[in-house]
């Protein structure tokens, strides 16, 4: 075991800090625990005092005895009984041979700082602790004797924060900083506005969406659609200290307007993949023996019993949880949205174990919990009203169809609410006008659209197509906080200009006219019957004189 002084000068014995000279000689010690910014951590410490000693110019300790901050007869046994290879020195435990405080301060002297030793040191001392010495005020000890302390969180750590790690210190100093160190991970949850594959612009290629560009925090969708979300989770910085396992788990919950996708098998539960995010933005899929994945109603979990068993994983690696949803009938139209939220719990004490579950309840006793984050998927509806062109009157019984910017066709259920599209003509839905000449298309992303209409009231003439676009201006990004995230609607009808919808309802409207078959001049009117009934009755005249003449002339 390689060796260097523990308990003289500049030692700080402990598995977080580095050494820290003792310039001077002093008997009233201040110790000030310092976050990294220098300023003092908001934590509340107890100090126990597990050696009383002189403490020289150089640091050294003499005169060492035990402190009432100990257990003493407690911690020798369980330091010369303990087996672990971290305390031998030519396959003999270091602590074997000692009889009194002396002894125990010569061999933790052979123990280097910032050390496994020094942290199993840290955690054996801190279960046979003694008598509290002194609570920290605002970060402080102040009035203490010299001698070598041990500090640690005075309560359990909960939320967005972890205890700090086991402090063992030489305090000579009249004034004594010691920076704490303690870490906790972050969770962003993203969802993907653009598709499953986003073109680089440079190359012309396909590559997968990333972070930043396509996985944000506002995103617009048809009813129907398959939706990708992600969760991106980094791990603390010391999450390799934890001394046997370091328990993670992501919490997801979408809304009730929302389905999970389970892999197009009913029976399954959510259909997840997790992948491992390097520094150099490589993903590589970790396997699901890693983890396991359950789920409830519109909630579901992704639980790694130990983080640490992934060898190759850092701290600057991110975990993320990937999955698919999709809009169902139930899905909120306009700025409300459909808010899906994600946490991500985790272990946050060091010293006892990030895996100690003593009520066996599959979670550790001591974890924290990152700030809930949002997601919002939003979607719209379209208002149609079809009128005569000349006074307006509502036109009912007119049929339509809708078609995207794909040339697939609408399909909806009977309440007119999308359920997907199609390419076959047979399948689409045909919409119908009421009797205020209406009908309304629910749960269309934005983007370009075809209004086809099918059937024309008899009377009136055929129309074109109209092509109707629907913009959404949202507000996107990485730092959506649950403002309203609809900034803008509105909708352009055959390039005549847009027209404001309703960013609160998230609905639409467009007017559509028709007008009747036009009436031309015709000929053979009154005037030329009354030729015929003329005609006809001089010919008749004529026929009874003819008979007449016939009659005289055969008399004679």
């Amino acid at each position: 075991m390689r060796k260097k002084t523990f308990l003289s000068a500049a030692v700080a014995a402990s598995m977080v800090f580095t050494m820290f000279s003792v310039p001077a000689l002093a008997t009233d010690v201040t110790i000030v625990t310092d976050t990294s910014n220098n300023t003092p951590s908001t934590h509340t410490y107890n100090a126990y005092q597990i050696f009383s000693a002189d403490v020289n110019a150089d640091g050294v300790l003499t005169n060492v005895t035990w402190a009432e901050g100990v257990n003493s007869s407690a911690l020798e046994s369980a330091l010369k009984e303990s087996i672990s290879d971290l305390f031998k020195e030519d396959e003999t435990n270091i602590f074997s041979a000692c009889t009194n405080a002396t002894d125990f301060a010569e061999a933790m002297n052979k123990i280097q700082s910032d050390s496994d030793a020094a942290a199993l040191l840290a955690q054996i001392i801190g279960r046979n602790l003694g008598t509290i010495t002194q609570t920290s005020s605002n970060g402080k000890f102040t009035g203490l004797a010299e001698g070598y302390y041990f500090i640690k969180d005075a309560d359990a750590i909960t939320g967005n924060d972890a205890s700090t790690m086991f402090i063992l210190r030489v305090a000579g100093d009249a004034n004594l900083v010691v920076p704490v160190k303690s870490s906790v991970p972050t969770l962003e949850k993203k969802v993907l506005e653009v598709g499953y594959t986003v073109s680089n612009t440079s190359t012309g290629a396909e590559e997968a969406a990333e972070y930043g560009t396509d996985y944000n925090d506002v995103a617009d969708y048809s009813i129907g659609d398959l939706i990708s979300f992600r969760l991106y989770g980094t791990v603390a910085d010391n999450f390799r200290d934890y001394n046997d396992d370091y328990w993670y788990q992501f919490q997801d919950t979408i809304d009730t307007g929302l389905t999970f996708y389970d892999g197009d098998d009913a029976d399954a539960i959510v259909d997840v993949t997790v992948y491992k995010k390097d520094a150099s933005g490589t993903e590589t899929e970790i396997s699901d023996t890693y983890y396991e994945v359950s789920q409830t109603d519109q909630s579901f979990t992704v639980t790694f019993d130990n983080l640490k068993d992934i060898i190759d994983l850092t701290a600057t690696d991110r975990i993320i949880v990937e999955y698919q949803a999709s809009l169902n009938s139930s899905a909120v139209i306009g700025n409300d949205g459909n808010v899906n939220t994600a946490k991500l719990l985790f272990s946050n004490n060091p010293n006892v174990g990030g895996g100690t579950d003593t009520d066996g309840d599959g979670t550790p006793d001591e974890t924290g919990e990152t700030p809930e984050d949002q997601v919002v998927v939003l979607t719209y509806q379209l208002d149609v009203t079809k009128q005569d062109g000349d006074n307006t009157n509502p036109l009912q019984g007119v049929t339509f169809a809708l078609k995207n910017s794909a040339g697939q066709w609408v399909v909806a259920d009977g309440d007119n609410k999308v359920t997907g599209y199609t390419t076959i003509e047979e399948d689409r839905t045909k919409f119908t006008t009421d009797e205020n000449g209406q009908f309304s298309v629910t749960g269309l992303e934005d983007g370009t659209y075809t209004l086809d209409e099918l059937q024309t009231l008899n009377g009136y003439n055929d129309i074109a197509d109209i092509t109707l676009v629907i913009a959404a201006t949202t507000s996107n990004g990485q730092s959506w906080a649950g403002a309203a995230p609809l900034t803008g609607l509105t909708i352009n009808k055959d390039n005549g200009g847009a027209t404001n919808g309703s960013v609160d309802t998230g609905i639409v409207a467009a007017t559509v006219y028709n007008y009747k078959g036009s009436s031309l001049p015709s000929t053979g009117g009154m005037g030329t019957v009354a030729f015929y009934v003329v005609g006809i009755t001089l010919m008749a005249g004529a026929g009874v004189l003819l008979v007449t003449k016939k009659r005289a002339s055969a008399e004679e």
